[in-house]
């Protein structure tokens, strides 16, 4: 209960911030509005990642003969059990608008201050994930230009290149990134 408490405690004085800083946007330095959008974007985040890979449950009265027996396949015969859930409707097409939410907050955490390692690293991550190769070569990209002595911007356009089977380029900026994040 106390954990729930927090994170709606947190969520509601991140509301007032971000009341604060629309109302008066000049006001606040812009790293402190990119720590806000990001921390937005976390919340946001969050509610994209619980749908994300699942499924509904059949709809069993809990009290129903048929639960116990239909539950009971995952362990008597999980193949069935499998077969079932691969034609089950995902959740998945429900945190779309989350996840518009979350690159949003993203996006003005980077519009806010270029070098902010987390909304970049999230955005990059998400960009990938979702299969637009383009959209986070040109992130990382942008990003390595404005922060060369971070080697986030290379290792993610080391992980782009090679998702898109450019093994020699990807040696490369893997190999620069590297070189930077040794201590």
């Amino acid at each position: 209960m106390r954990k729930q408490q927090m994170y709606l405690d947190s969520r509601r004085v991140l509301g007032r911030a971000m009341e604060a800083m629309e109302k008066e946007p000049d006001r606040m330095p812009p790293a402190e509005r990119a720590g806000l959008w990001f921390q937005r974007g976390l919340f946001y985040e969050d509610e994209y990642l619980d749908t994300r890979h699942l499924v509904y449950a059949p709809t069993l009265p809990i009290s129903s003969d048929l639960a116990v027996p239909t539950f009971g396949l995952n362990f008597s015969d999980p193949e069935q059990f499998n077969e079932h859930l691969r034609h089950a409707a995902e959740l998945s097409q429900f945190g779309e608008d989350d996840y518009e939410r979350m690159a949003g907050a993203f996006r003005r955490a980077l519009e806010a201050d270029p070098t902010h390692s987390g909304a970049f690293r999230r955005l990059a991550i998400h960009l990938i994930d979702r299969g637009d190769l383009t959209g986070a070569l040109e992130l990382a990209g942008r990003y390595r230009e404005e922060v060369p002595e971070s080697p986030w911007g290379y290792i993610t356009l080391g992980l782009v290149h090679q998702r898109l089977g450019r093994d020699s380029l990807a040696e490369v900026e893997f190999d620069r990134g590297l070189e930077l994040a040794l201590p």
